[in-house]
């Protein structure tokens, strides 16, 4: 293969006789990469999929630039200070979180599935890609402003734990660069759900204690053994672990000062006697379990579910509150409204 390295040069490696190709070719080899190809301008195409988590890379050597990769890419869990080397074309997903960004300058121009940066520290979404094919991620981040935002997202938009303004959230919504659902403001839900006029001094027995919502909700948490999880200023409560009140019958419904947001995990509160679903969270990243309860409806369950939804053997007689995205199966037979669908599909009349 040519390149323009030639002996005699100014760069310290050709005077070892060393190239660029070799020190590409060693660094592919060392990360165990495998069916590339280093086109005429040294940049770097893979067939196939890139994995570089949790390798402890503050960047990528200056020789090492990616082209195109026809699988998907992922650098997340590394300590990555900047995005530079990154393919410019990506078939599959790109995930850069878990690292510690300022920006995207470097990523990629198009990833045809999904882009997650979930767990850095951007404020901006500079550099963000042109096309984005299914869902952008970036929650956890420190972004306050939707104007650098200029891409076209084809799926679902996931921004909670943000430092976003709602009022950005509605003129953004009005641009129509996302073809599915905006996560991630709260807000509308969380007023049907929680009693946000409770404030310290007023008339409730609680606030008289000098007891505050944020207290209430940590003793709570605590006492069922919940971690790793963050109070948002409104009170909501995202968890980035499983949840399980399994068999809890004690449970019979969640405090009104509970109210979960985004549950990264699954979410089971199967057999605990709950006749509403109100104070569950409105996203889980993978399955949603609310199976033998008293519930005659899903109103207030999650809207987004990643995996399975189960809902099985309750007093459910409407289908209203059926999350709006689910990637898994639904689960809901022994409940009126489900049973008479599932007779009537047996039948031929419908399904």
């Amino acid at each position: 293969m040519k390149n323009n390295f030639t002996r005699g040069s100014e760069d310290k490696l050709t005077s070892l006789s060393v190239g660029k190709i070799v020190l590409i070719k060693k660094w592919l080899d060392e990360q165990k990469i495998q069916k590339y190809t280093i086109n005429p301008d040294l940049t770097i195409d893979i067939d196939g999929s890139v994995v570089l988590f949790d390798r402890g890379f503050l960047k990528f050597p200056d020789y090492i630039q990616f082209n195109k990769v026809t699988g998907s890419f992922f650098c997340n869990k590394n300590n990555l200070i900047s995005l530079r080397g990154c393919p410019k074309h990506i078939v599959g997903s790109f995930n850069c979180g878990s690292n510690n960004l300022k920006n995207l300058i470097g990523g990629p121009a198009y990833v045809g599935d999904s882009y997650y940066c979930d767990t850095c520290h951007i404020t901006s979404f500079e550099g963000i890609a042109e096309w984005i094919g299914i869902d952008f991620t970036c929650r956890y981040n420190d972004l306050k402003s939707f104007d650098s935002l200029k891409t076209t997202i084809g799926g679902d938009m996931f921004f909670g734990n943000n430092n976003t303004l709602a009022a950005d959230v509605l003129l953004f919504k009005k641009r129509k660069i996302v073809r599915g659902e905006i996560y991630g403001s709260y807000d509308r839900i969380v007023n049907e759900s929680i009693d946000n006029s409770f404030t310290r001094g007023g008339d409730n027995k609680l606030t008289s204690l000098g007891v505050g919502k944020m207290d209430l909700i940590k003793k709570w948490l605590e006492s069922y053994q919940i971690k790793d999880y963050t109070i948002n200023d409104n009170f909501v409560i995202d968890v980035r672990n499983n949840i399980d009140f399994r068999g809890d019958r004690n449970l019979g419904e969640f405090p009104s000062y509970i109210q979960f947001g985004e549950v990264h995990g699954s979410f089971d509160c199967s057999g605990c006697n709950l006749k509403s679903l109100r104070g569950c969270p409105i996203y889980v990243e993978y399955e949603f379990d609310c199976a033998n309860n008293d519930l005659k409806s899903l109103q207030y369950g999650p809207i987004y579910v990643g995996d399975d939804y189960v809902c099985r053997h309750n007093k459910i007689m409407t289908a209203e509150g059926f999350p709006l995205t689910l990637v898994g199966h639904m689960y809901s037979l022994g409940n009126p409204a489900f049973d008479e669908l599932y007779e009537l599909s047996k039948k031929g009349k419908g399904r």
